[in-house]
């Protein structure tokens, strides 16, 4: 392994790289002296960490502090300051850094260099990626987790996702983290008992186009709002359900809202963890391999630890008083069909046979 000297002659930057250097302009503007003073006044610990770091980044995720995706992200980038002998600094910053937008705002303030890296479920970044981002997110086209995860965490789909992120300035790292199935929740007398119960549902969703062309010819009103206001809008009754992993019903409260948890598995999310291709490209080979290698590290325990989460999460909303319905879907494949293969066309081509198996084979 290299020492922190031989680390910080491979970046070819030493202090003046602190706070990310020369890649954002308002950073580089700052004068050493200047630097150092900031970084002398920041208290304690990470005041220490920060003196003696080459690189200080912050990485953005929509993830709730305690939540498991933001605390494995955490413990990745500790081993990362560890094993690159202190050089790499990475602050995590919760709930998409509260930016008014959330993860779309934090997905352009990325690609610009506002921030150094994000994770972010793909509807946040669909629309930039197109060619990709719809493998992960056809609608009832996987029946678990495991089952998204032979599809989404392979080499074909690494190298395409890394593609079509370097053409927005990011770099996307292999390998997706996982937010679990999604599942609609909804207000007193809207319970799902059947896709007949879909029309006429006002829905709220996150924003991006995915998710809405396929949940509208089920006769659903989808409402595109970030997370922050959901809890409102249920409350106030002007949407009659949300859809999320079930975590999201305890970390968010929307089980305060809602009566009916509808076991709907209508998606599976991930999370995508891109870094601002400047920034990747400034940091040496030597610690690019150290990211990739412990962002590796965490997926499969991070798989696990939201499984049991939302395992956990359903518990809680049935104690809570929520009533669980097993929806029938029986027909939903076909409502959808005509949709799924506009969509397709749309992929990468070294994708889109592995979608039309997909959608096939649940048909």
């Amino acid at each position: 392994m290299l020492n922190r000297r031989q680390l910080l002659q491979l970046a070819g930057v030493g202090c003046g790289a602190l706070l990310g250097g020369t890649l954002h302009s308002a950073r580089a503007l700052l004068s050493e002296e200047a630097k150092q003073r900031m970084i002398k006044a920041i208290p304690g610990e990470q005041g220490r960490c920060f003196e003696k770091a080459g690189f200080i980044g912050y990485h953005v995720t929509s993830q709730p502090a305690g939540s498991p995706t933001f605390s494995y992200l955490q413990a990745m980038w500790s081993r990362v300051h560890e094993r690159s002998h202190g050089w790499l600094q990475v602050v995590v910053l919760p709930n998409s850094g509260k930016l008014p937008s959330a993860d779309t705002e934090a997905v352009l303030a990325t690609a610009s260099g506002r921030y150094d890296a994000i994770t972010v479920a793909g509807p946040a970044i669909d629309a930039i990626t197109p060619q990709t981002i719809p493998l992960q997110a056809l609608a009832f086209a996987y029946k678990n987790s495991n089952a998204a995860k032979a599809i989404v965490n392979t080499p074909i789909y690494a190298a395409c996702m890394r593609d079509a992120a370097l053409a927005n300035n990011l770099h996307c790292l292999d390998g997706l983290l996982n937010a679990g199935m999604r599942q609609m929740t909804t207000i007193r007398d809207y319970p799902l008992r059947s896709t007949k119960d879909f029309e006429g549902l006002v829905l709220r969703i996150p924003p991006g186009p995915i998710y809405s062309e396929q949940l509208e010819p089920l006769g659903i009103k989808t409402v595109m709002t970030p997370i922050s206001s959901v809890l409102t809008l249920l409350q106030k009754r002007e949407v009659m359900g949300q859809e999320n992993p079930v975590n999201y019903a305890v970390l968010m409260r929307f089980y305060k809202a809602c009566k009916y948890l509808n076991e709907t598995n209508h998606f599976w999310s991930g999370f995508n963890t891109l870094i601002n291709a400047d920034t990747w490209r400034q940091w040496p080979t030597t610690i690019q391999q150290i990211v990739q290698d412990e962002y590796t590290s965490i997926i499969d325990p991070q798989w696990l630890a939201v499984e049991t989460s939302n395992h956990e999460a359903t518990s809680f909303c049935l104690a809570n008083g929520m009533e669980l319905i097993k929806t029938d879907l029986t027909d939903v494949r076909q409502k959808i069909k005509n949709i799924q293969l506009q969509i397709i066309q749309r992929l990468d081509m070294r994708l889109k046979p592995i979608a039309r198996r997909l959608i096939e084979s649940q048909v």
